[in-house]
């Protein structure tokens, strides 16, 4: 697609725009030539994934660089052999996979993806790596159970939406660990409703989970009415210490660093560690 016609297809109407993203999107999916690799990813995990469209091209057709540093910083707060993990906003269970071979066969990792194309090359993952046991969730994670408005796209989310949306299923944190298990560490990268998923965890918090956020500052978490500082505060005020890692410096492998509430990021995508403190 020229950028010009790109650029018009933004300005269209939100209504309209959804309406023809999600045309276009399944035609990327369908012209695009389907393979399988074998890659390491994470701290060394060789895993084979399926790759069936260009965004996941882009993130999982090369080998890492590392053990991404706040997967290492939470090997000190609860992701250890054993540990209950949930994957929450997976992708195609990539993640999930390398945090399986974290966690080992004692362990469960818990994966929750919304968006149905990645739904379906995350189990083809599971299937094309089956000595890393997971549990795919198709849902969407938020507030509340129920029903939820959703824009598919190659990396889909919750919508205000009503037009170029579809109904999925949605489960609170705090029903996942009625049904798997109290989690020791969660993942969540939800772009943008991480604080409406954080009011459906009353109860995973108190217990104390080590959560990783990847905050979606400059626009989407902004724009779901919420801010940094607010999810900072709410964490803290339920006995957590928080550090985090921007994007750019994450990129360079910098390790995490202290941040008090009033401190956080604005304007940028960084990824929040809260580990919970003992009373």
């Amino acid at each position: 697609m020229s950028d010009w016609v790109r650029t018009s297809v933004r300005r269209l109407p939100p209504p309209l725009y959804r309406v023809v993203r999600r045309i276009r999107v399944r035609q990327e999916i369908k012209d695009y030539r389907e393979r399988e690799i074998i890659r390491r990813r994470g701290h060394g995990v060789t895993l084979t994934l399926s790759i069936q469209d260009p965004l996941a091209e882009g993130w999982y057709d090369h080998d890492s660089g590392g053990e991404d540093s706040e997967v290492a910083a939470c090997r000190e707060h609860g992701l250890v052999e054993g540990a209950t993990v949930f994957d929450i906003g997976a992708h195609q269970a990539v993640l999930a996979l390398v945090l399986a071979d974290i966690v080992g066969p004692t362990g469960r990792v818990i994966a929750v993806e919304a968006e149905r194309h990645n739904v379906t090359v995350g189990r083809r993952n599971l299937e094309l790596n089956p000595e890393l046991p997971v549990t795919l969730v198709a849902a969407a994670c938020s507030g509340r159970s129920g029903r939820i408005a959703f824009e598919d796209s190659l990396n889909g989310h919750i919508s205000a939406g009503r037009i170029g949306v579809r109904r999925v299923r949605a489960v609170t944190i705090d029903e996942l660990a009625d049904t798997y298990g109290v989690p020791d560490v969660v993942y969540l990268d939800i772009e943008g409703f991480e604080l409406q998923a954080l009011g459906g965890a009353e109860r995973t918090l108190v217990n104390g989970a080590t959560f990783v956020i990847e905050v979606h500052g400059g626009g989407q978490l902004e724009a779901t009415g919420g801010s940094a500082v607010e999810l900072a505060h709410l964490l803290a005020s339920r006995g957590y210490a928080l550090s985090y890692v921007t994007e750019h410096d994450a990129a360079q492998h910098a390790t995490l660093r202290p941040v008090a509430p009033a401190e956080m990021p604005a304007g940028v995508r960084f990824h929040l560690l809260a580990a919970h403190q003992p009373a």
